[in-house]
Formats: structure tokens, sequence, C-alpha cells
């Protein structure tokens, strides 16, 4: 089962499977992985389920046995993993070049895996594509200079998510009016304006994980 505790008050999030389907004194080999807002559990290597969560885990998570008898855990062991990052923005110059020459190299050194929407379209329905790469991030940028609908489709659905959302924009850009509140990186299509956006996506970066 998957338990929310918050200010003392504990939800069910998911629960599978029988009490009876466990072995007295049986040993059982149980793997988690959160993942921004996913938690995977598998049993002996199965898979038991995927769960996503209403929020992104910004506690502590740990594993809680209920028993009649003794429970004992044994050889319990973490792993922290790199986290994900999803770049919204427009296919084009220069947003091309700021990707790739910026905020992918800045994102791999501070641990962060990039993407790009373009890299995982793959054959199916595009938006199932997106909106999962949105679900399994641990941060999403943003760069939101052009009015382009589908950049703030997917910001708006970060923001409902509740996921760590950096936006970018060239400077002297008139932001509308729903994201104008927001803490954004304004920049220079320079080289010295990216070298500053660098700076700055790399202090957010930091503060994030």
């Amino acid at each position: 089962m998957l338990h929310e505790c918050r200010e003392n008050v504990h939800r069910l999030l998911h629960g599978l499977g029988r009490r009876s389907h466990l072995r007295p004194g049986g040993k059982y080999r149980v793997a988690a992985a959160v993942h921004s807002h996913r938690v995977t559990l598998a049993i002996d290597g199965i898979s038991v389920f995927t769960q996503d969560l209403p929020r992104p885990l910004t506690a502590q998570a740990g594993v809680v046995a209920h028993a009649h008898g003794t429970v004992r855990f044994e050889a319990f062991d973490w792993a922290a993993r790199r986290g994900k990052a999803f770049v919204v923005m427009e296919f084009d110059e220069p947003y091309n070049s700021l990707y790739k020459s910026v905020i992918k190299p800045i994102c791999e050194n501070g641990g962060f895996d990039a993407e790009r929407a373009d890299d995982v379209y793959r054959p199916g329905v595009i938006l199932q594509d997106i909106t999962a790469a949105l679900g399994a991030a641990d941060v999403v940028i943003a760069e939101i200079s052009p009015i382009n609908a589908n950049v703030f489709y997917e910001v708006g659905y970060a923001h409902a998510r509740q996921t760590p959302t950096i936006l970018l924009a060239r400077r002297g850009e008139q932001l509308p009016f729903d994201v104008s509140g927001y803490r954004t990186i304004f920049y220079e299509n320079t080289i010295s304006g990216k070298d500053d956006v660098a700076s700055d996506l790399r202090w957010h970066l930091a503060h994030i994980r």
C-alpha cells in the first residue's frame, strides 16, 4: 500500500493485493523507486504498481510494515538517481542553439538528464508522450518568449501538477498576464547573455535537488 502522511494525516493513495498472498515467515525482496510524481513498487523483481503522487515528493519517503508478528528488514539500501529535466520551447532558432549549447549542458552538469519535447515523439498519440514526459520530470524548463500555444499548454500542465518550473524569456518580451508574476530568467540573445542565463539556470537547478 502507498500512504501519504501530511501534517499527521494519513491518506491511502494506492492499495493492491491481499494479506493471504503473503507467506508466514517468508522473505521478500521489495524495491521502490520515487521519480518526481511517480512511485513504482516491485516485489521479487515483479512490478506491482505504478502510482502518480498528487504533487512532487519534497519530504522524506519511508517503508513501514504492519504485521501480527515480527517483521525484520534486512540489507536495506538506497541509491540516488539523476533527475529529469523536460524542456519546452519552439523548435526553431535561436532556441535550438540555446537548448544545445546552454540548457542541455547545464542540466547534465547539474545532475539532470535533459530532453526536449521533440525527443519524446514516438508512434502513437503525441499528447500522451508529452504528458508522460511532463509527469516524470523533476523540473520543467520553458522558453516562453514567443506566444506558442503548445509551450503554454505544457507550462500550465506543469504548474497544475506543482512541478518546479523555470521560465526563460528574451529580455524586453512582454509576458502574458497569467505568467508575468512567476520568477523568470530574462536574457539577451548574445554570447554574454547566454553566459548569464547559464549562471542563473545553474543556480536554480542547484536549489531544486
